[in-house]
């Protein structure tokens, strides 16, 4: 699983510390979301669950199409500088505050310039971005590479707030789905527990491999599971410790985070001695009818 270091990295070699243009553009929200949640008189929620197929293909695809010929206008205008489209990165298993935290650091480090992709108002991550974007002090401009200063952004916020009012829609909806256009400080945004979880796995495997090599898990997979393994004895130390500690605090969280990774190793030694992992999704009873 990629991690945000990983990726950072990746935009560092391709030239970002340089500077980069950022395209703050709707993706997965913004007016066509809008225009489709009324059609179906139906929330966010609801409409990305039981009417996905139209809403990937009346909202996705098309904003991800805009904001690609916008980066590509922009590419041509802006030569030598590494222009940064949001809607072409896509990361297995990253759920939508993955994205969201992981652009906003890239901004931090990286933005130099911010066009405000046209109906990034009514984008709930476009709205997060732009409000950082003012904080960082970076010039914005819009789709026709006009600049825009505080009162235009305000102006079009209100703009946005007015559009939602006028089709009906409660001062409450409005401003669960327009958060509030902030310009401070870098916004909190914390990953998704998914991403926070196997990010966590993966640098305890790396310090647990550093340390202590695989042959020694090898070795200890050659002993079996039994009660009086190594594998036994680490996984329920660290399991009894997690319930001891309670789940409440770091250090039991940390425990049966332990336990988990610690399980991960004993997994990784037994591809190495016995051979791939079954498709995920299977069931046993498929795997049964296969031998």
């Amino acid at each position: 699983m990629l991690t945000t270091d990983h990726l950072l990295q990746a935009f560092a070699a391709a030239g970002a510390s340089a500077g980069i243009l950022y395209v703050s553009v709707p993706i997965t929200s913004g007016r066509r979301e809008v225009t489709l949640l009324d059609e179906l008189g139906t929330d966010v929620g609801s409409l990305r669950r039981e009417h996905r197929r139209r809403w990937l293909e009346e909202v996705v695809a098309p904003n991800t199409r805009e904001a690609r010929a916008l980066a590509e206008r922009l590419r041509a205008e802006h030569r030598g500088t590494l222009v940064v489209d949001p809607a072409e990165m896509a990361v297995e298993g990253w759920a939508q505050d993955d994205y969201n935290a992981f652009w906003v650091v890239l901004m931090e480090r990286h933005a130099s310039l911010l066009a405000a992709g046209t109906g990034w108002e009514l984008s709930r991550g476009a709205r997060g971005e732009i409000g950082f974007g003012v904080a960082l002090g970076l010039p914005i401009v819009d789709a026709n590479g006009h600049a825009l200063d505080i009162e235009d952004l305000r102006a079009m916020d209100r703009a946005a707030h007015d559009e939602l009012a006028a089709r009906g829609w409660p001062r409450s909806r409005i401003q669960a789905y327009l958060p509030a256009l902030r310009f401070e400080d870098k916004p909190h945004l914390e990953p998704s527990a998914a991403s926070q979880v196997f990010e966590w796995l993966i640098r305890e495997r790396e310090y647990q491999v550093q340390k202590f090599g695989t042959e020694l898990d090898d070795e200890h997979t050659r002993e079996g599971l039994g009660e009086a393994s190594w594998w036994w004895r680490q996984l329920t130390t660290y399991y009894h410790r997690a319930h001891v500690l309670t789940l409440e605090t770091p250090v039991g969280r940390q425990a049966l985070a332990k336990f988990t990774a610690t399980a991960c190793g004993l997994l990784e030694s037994v591809v190495r001695r016995f051979g791939p992992l079954p498709p995920p999704g299977v069931s046993s009873g498929e795997l049964h009818g296969r031998s």
